[in-house]
């Protein structure tokens, strides 16, 4: 009679699973395997989909930890893995949990090393697979179209404000692109003498 099992927490592939869950179900939480891998896996193995995690024994754990390591070897479709024709040694290879995220990582790093054109993308931080930066995508700010009516409105009351004690602008009556007319040296009013008084102005004779 095999051996069960009955623990509510499950180590499998470096990963925590629920033993209350299906097979099917708790393959799924590693990551790496997909719904479509976890039942060609669980098709390899013999065991049931439906059966819980927590009710399968030691050396049945230990099959599915093999199956997942090389499952090419075990009969899984070399289709369904993720990583084939590594670069490195050129084999079909199934990589989950710590070791995708080291590979990803690792191959990020040489895609920037050798600055390819998703290697640039990558160092500057921007989507590699052709996807539209207007207004998506943004490390900061609001989108193109919003933040240029927002700087506008903000920029506009500074701009009236700044003209006005400018040196040398027009009156606000004056017309634009009109300069006013500097009074000419005739008709100049010459200034009172030191310690005199200005003398009084005569107001013009109305024309009849």
């Amino acid at each position: 009679m095999v051996e069960q099992r009955f623990e509510e927490i499950v180590r499998l592939m470096d990963t925590d699973l629920d033993g209350n869950e299906s097979l099917e179900m708790s393959l799924k939480r590693i990551k790496g395997i997909d719904f479509r891998l976890s039942r060609a896996i669980l098709v390899v193995s013999g065991l049931e989909p439906k059966k819980k995690l927590k009710e399968i024994s030691e050396d049945q754990i230990r099959k599915l930890e093999g199956i997942i390591k090389n499952p090419v070897q075990s009969g899984v479709p070399s289709w369904m893995i993720n990583r084939r024709k590594d670069i490195n040694t050129g084999e079909d290879m199934h990589l989950v949990s710590n070791d995708l995220d080291f590979a990803r990582k690792s191959d990020i790093d040489m895609m920037k090393k050798i600055r390819t054109w998703k290697g640039l993308r990558h160092t500057l931080g921007q989507p590699v697979r052709g996807q539209s930066t207007r207004s998506s995508f943004r490390v900061s700010g609001m989108v193109i179209g919003v933040s240029r009516k927002a700087v506008k409105a903000a920029a506009a009351p500074a701009a009236a404000e700044a003209a006005g004690p400018a040196a040398g602008a027009a009156p606000a009556t004056a017309k634009p692109g009109v300069v006013a007319a500097k009074p000419s040296a005739a008709t100049a009013k010459p200034a009172a003498a030191p310690g005199k008084p200005a003398a009084p102005v005569k107001p013009e004779a109305k024309k009849k």
